[in-house]
């Protein structure tokens, strides 16, 4: 029996406190495609940066011409890195120029690390995106489809409000390398092997320093927006399964007294459907967040050190240029961060909300075997799905232990009047009702409105320490 399969697991995962076996999302039966639900605007951001070959790109010379783009791209980045880190071992020799020209650097590295990840992670990201359009993830039906819909109308809007934010600052910061160039200067300070004091040579490097930093942004933008992406469709599709586990309850009612053994198999066979749909969420979920880990983990430590700098230097310059140029970086790289905290957060959320909505069911009026099934859905969902990077951060919010609710509300009810086999399993829906799913890089970075808030005070204190030296 499918059931017991299930139910044997899931006593695997709360015994071993692991997560052993869950169904690879690839080896799903494969059925009609469905609609493009908002994966144009997770994908197309990314393909625009050079670094995703458009899937339907399959001829040998779109690959080669692509290939092309993405090698450009990279070296551009690459270029940008080195003679940023060279001017700061080579030129630099005081804090205030370091503190200016780190910036610059560290924001490179980030986009380095996000641009590896996406082309050595494509396979995995196809996947996703495969599994994502297939069942059960799949929307059935019109009540499906418009979750769906809400979910996708919040990948659109939150992508074109956070490109419209980093287009104004590229677009600052081009304008100003402008300026730095008519006036005899690079737009921004590197070291090259090779004196650019000639006409053409001074134009070629400033050129190539501008269509990197407008490509680094891309790519930053792009990554970024994918992740933000990935995270509301995990979201939708926890929306779905509940959506599919109150519809069954409400079909569950209407049943009037005993049914068919053919009725019984049946439901048995559709709530299975819900149960392989809730571990394929998870096994997603885990793929996101291995993608995705390092990227984490990068971007939270490179933010501490920019912002650190960032108002180190604020406060040792007071031109109005400075200023204003400071200000806007420091609030995109505050939205940045924020960006994948919120979508963490809306992540435990709903993963946590699952097993809230199956408590509210009336389960106690539908089969054993059901009602069986449906404890072991309660028993996974307790533990909320977190994006982290190691053990430093959590993308979360800080109150995500409140998910400790559904254990106390067991422990008030009259367990001890239960059978000793629904007491065991009580017991276990407490035991895991206090660890929530996380999206995690390793054990270090945990994607969190609390991880936020640590983020902030490590920076101010580094800015002290920095100034204080």
């Amino acid at each position: 029996m499918f059931t017991t399969t299930i139910t044997t697991y899931f006593r695997r995962v709360i015994e071993d406190g692991v997560l052993l076996a869950v169904p690879d999302p690839s080896s799903l039966p494969i059925h009609d495609r469905g609609t493009d639900h908002g994966f144009g605007w997770i994908v197309e951001p990314v393909e625009g940066s050079g670094m995703w070959r458009p899937i339907e790109w399959s001829s040998k010379c779109s690959k080669m011409l692509y290939s092309m783009l993405t090698c450009f791209t990279m070296c551009l980045l690459v270029i940008l890195m080195l003679t940023q880190l060279l001017n700061i071992i080579l030129v630099i020799d005081n804090v205030d120029d370091f503190a200016k020209n780190s910036l610059m650097f560290l924001s490179i590295v980030c986009v380095l690390f996000k641009a590896i990840a996406v082309i050595t992670r494509r396979d995995e990201l196809i996947n996703l995106i495969e599994t994502l359009q297939k069942k059960p993830c799949k929307a059935y039906n019109e009540e499906e489809n418009d979750i769906q819909l809400k979910f996708d109308c919040m990948i659109r809007s939150y992508s074109i409000k956070y490109t419209s934010l980093a287009s104004f600052s590229v677009t600052g910061g081009i304008i100003g390398g402008l300026l730095n160039t008519l006036e005899g200067q690079l737009p921004f300070r590197m070291w090259v092997p090779y004196d650019y004091t000639s006409p053409f040579l001074f134009w070629l490097t400033s050129i190539q320093e501008l269509v990197a930093t407008l490509f680094a942004t891309i790519v930053n933008v792009a990554t970024e927006t994918t992740v933000l992406g990935f995270c509301l469709q995990i979201c939708a599709q926890i929306e779905i399964l509940k959506h599919r586990l109150q519809k069954m309850m409400k079909s569950s009612k209407k049943e009037k007294t005993l049914i068919s053994l053919n009725d019984a198999s049946n439901g048995t066979d559709r709530f299975s459907e819900h149960i392989l749909h809730h571990l394929c969420i998870i096994r997603l979920a885990k793929i996101i967040n291995k993608v995705f880990s390092q990227v984490i983990f990068v971007q939270f430590f490179a933010s501490i050190l920019v912002l650190c700098t960032s108002l180190y230097h604020l406060s040792s310059h007071v031109t109005i240029i400075d200023i204003i140029s400071l200000i806007i970086y420091v609030l995109c790289m505050f939205v940045q961060i924020f960006v994948y905290c919120w979508a963490g957060n809306e992540v435990i959320l709903k993963s946590t909300g699952l097993s809230e909505a199956v408590y509210e069911m009336d389960w106690i009026l539908m089969p054993i075997n059901k009602q069986k099934d449906l404890l072991m859905i309660m028993k996974r969902s307790t533990r909320p799905i977190k994006f982290t990077s190691s053990f430093l951060v959590t993308l979360s919010l800080e109150s995500y232990g409140s998910s400790t609710g559904l254990s106390e509300a067991v422990y008030e009810m009259d367990w001890i009047l239960m059978p000793i086999n629904k007491q065991k399993d009580l017991l276990m829906i407490m035991k895991r009702s206090t660890r929530p799913i996380k999206f995690t890089s390793s054990f270090l970075v945990t994607l969190s409105l609390e991880s936020y808030g640590n983020l902030l005070k490590a920076s101010y204190s580094a800015f002290n320490l920095l100034r204080q030296s």
